[in-house]
Formats: C-alpha cells, sequence, structure tokens
C-alpha cells in the first residue's frame, strides 16, 4: 500500500516490454519544517476500524494486535505523501501529509510510538492510524510531515527504531470524605443547686352558687283563629295556580301565605280565618266534593 507503485504496461513495441513507474512525492508547495505540529501522546480506545483480527496482503497473513503492549523493533523506515493525501486512512480518517501520522502492519490502531532515526538520532513522535508498509524488512511507513522531521525525505528509506508509548486510560477520582473536626474538650463545669421554693397551696375553690329555679314555662297561647288550608307548594307559581282553581268552583278567594320551611319556603294557600274550629269545619265537604281532598282545618295567627 505505501510503496512506489509499479504499473506494467506491456507494449509491444519492437518486441521489447516497456515499464511505466508512477512515484510517490512531496507536497507541491514545499512544507515549513517549523509549522508541522508535533503529538502528544494521550489515551484513545482502540477503534472499531482497521483492527481486524488477521488479513492477508500479497500472499501473507498479518495477526493484527488486539491489546496494547509494550513493544520495540528496528528496522526500515519508508514515507507517503502527495498520492495518498486526502484518502481514507485504515481506520477511516482522512489521510493529510502535511500532518504527523504513521502506518504500522500490526499494531492496535490508534497507537502512539516513538521513532528513533538510526542515522542521526532524531527522534518523533507518530500516531499509527493505517496499515503498510508490506515490503520485507520495512516496519513503518511515515507521513511526509514526519518524514521531514526525521530527515528521511531525501534518502527515501532510513534504519529507525519504533518504540510504543502506552498511555494508561483516564481514572476518575474518588472524592475524599470532608475531616471531621472533633470539637475541643471542654472543662468541667461546677454543678449548680438552685433552690426552688415549694409551691403556694392552692386556693380552695368557692362555693359554687345554688342553681336559680328556672321559671316555668309560659302557657301555650291559644289560637287566635282556624284557617282551611288546600295545599303547600315550593313555588309561589303552583299556589297561584291552586288559588285561582278555587276561585272559579266554590267562588273563594283564598290567602297565599310564605312559610319558611327547612327546605326554603313553602306558599301555603288557605281559607279564612274563622272564629272556631266548627265553623270552618263545615265547609270542608263542600271543598272535598269539588275535588279540593287535601283540605283540612289549620290553627294559627
Amino acid at each position: 500500500m505505501r510503496w512506489l507503485l509499479l504499473l506494467g504496461v506491456g507494449l509491444m513495441l519492437g518486441g521489447c516490454t516497456q515499464e511505466i513507474v508512477i512515484k510517490d512525492g512531496p507536497p507541491e508547495i514545499a512544507l515549513d519544517l517549523d509549522s508541522i505540529e508535533e503529538l502528544t501522546p494521550r489515551y484513545e480506545p482502540i477503534s472499531a476500524g482497521g483492527n481486524r483480527a488477521s488479513y492477508v496482503r500479497f500472499g501473507k497473513t498479518y495477526l493484527v494486535e488486539q491489546q496494547r503492549r509494550p513493544y520495540q523493533e528496528e528496522g526500515i523506515a519508508s514515507w507517503y505523501g502527495r498520492k495518498f493525501h486526502g484518502n481514507p486512512t485504515a481506520n477511516g480518517e482522512i489521510f493529510d501529509m502535511t500532518r504527523i501520522s504513521a502506518a504500522h502492519p500490526t499494531l492496535p490502531i490508534p497507537s502512539y510510538a516513538r521513532v528513533t532515526n538510526l542515522n542521526n538520532q532524531r527522534q518523533l513522535v507518530v500516531r499509527i492510524n493505517d496499515r503498510g508498509p508490506f515490503h520485507e524488512g520495512r516496519v513503518i511507513d511515515l507521513s511526509y510531515a514526519a518524514a521531514l522531521k526525521l530527515g528521511i525525505v531525501e534518502s527515501g528509506t532510513a534504519p529507525v527504531r519504533v518504540e510504543v508509548i502506552l498511555v494508561p486510560p483516564p481514572t476518575t477520582p474518588t472524592p475524599t470524605p470532608p475531616a471531621v473536626t472533633e470539637p475541643p474538650p471542654q472543662e468541667p463545669v461546677a454543678a449548680v443547686v438552685v433552690a426552688i421554693p415549694a409551691p403556694a397551696p392552692a386556693p380552695e375553690p368557692a362555693p359554687a352558687p345554688e342553681p336559680e329555679p328556672e321559671p316555668a314555662a309560659p302557657a301555650a297561647p291559644l289560637p287566635s283563629a282556624y284557617y282551611i288550608q288546600l295545599g303547600a307548594f315550593s313555588s309561589n307559581a303552583g299556589a297561584t295556580v291552586l288559588q285561582q282553581q278555587l276561585a272559579q268552583k266554590v267562588n273563594q278567594t283564598a290567602q297565599i301565605i310564605p312559610i319558611a320551611g327547612q327546605s326554603g319556603l313553602l306558599y301555603r294557600v288557605r281559607l279564612g280565618p274563622y272564629s272556631d274550629r266548627a265553623a270552618a269545619a263545615a265547609l270542608l265537604p263542600q271543598l272535598q266534593q269539588q275535588g279540593f281532598g287535601g283540605a283540612k282545618v289549620i290553627s294559627g295567627p
């Protein structure tokens, strides 16, 4: 993946075979060495992409590390640049040749590693997010920016040492309970004896006054008159209808008397007054014959 792409184009021209070599290269605009941002290792979980347990390239099977562990190896480093710039890496990130990154055939993605150029002893921390190289003897493929930092761009390859940097996952600090301050010991306080006077004797209750005799209930007043009540209604309208019927049938004008009851006003329809009960009762048969069967004699003011 990260090597000189060789396309064999067989052209039978004059009985010979011609080969066209497409080479990788640096960016079209020179990259300022001081503008390259170096990396600080930080913990990152192993990504879902780019970490299959095994894969095959050019007939060789590679077994991918599924856990991070101490790792060091020496071999040849190469670099890749413009030809792959802007393409997805093995874990789906976009390759940027102007930033520090690297490819490794088997280390977990992402991983941080310290790369030392054994020719000039320059060191650089790189972040591995891609797979490669797949050439015999090569151990790491550097981005153009990383190769520029390590002084490998001109030669194309260089012997290096690769050391994995292990970053532990962050831990959530356990909150420290607040310190409990014990109160200072208090000096003993002398007991104070207070004399409590005996309570004064309660005064004897005064003798209860003798109850006065209740006055005798007044005698019920004798009724002053008698009436014939023909009905009682909860509405004045009902009482008025009965009053009109009575006037038509017996030529008698009845009174409508509102009386306060438990559920409100009652409108009584009555004839009278009469001086005695016998005089009132003498009219009851006539009223009952005319259909006023509820007529009855009552006493009242």
